[in-house]
């Protein structure tokens, strides 16, 4: 695969997210409230997007780093 970081990691946080999720109704991850985050790339940078309202969580592997954003 010749792939930067950045859209490795995207497509590796969708497979993982895809996973866990998949026929549970209980294991949201990651999430807000009751959105789902989701994995996208913004500006060359593999981040967590709220689904509600487009805005940016934190870049992924930041996660408990930005606590109080989500």
């Amino acid at each position: 695969m010749d792939a930067s970081f950045a859209v490795a990691a995207v497509w590796a946080a969708g497979v993982a997210q895809g996973q866990l999720v998949i026929g549970r109704e209980v294991v949201h991850w990651p999430s807000k409230g009751w959105n789902l985050l989701t994995a996208q790339l913004v500006d060359e940078l593999p981040v967590w997007i709220d689904t509600s309202d487009g805005s940016i969580i934190s870049n992924i592997g930041m996660l408990c780093e930005a606590g109080t954003n989500w």
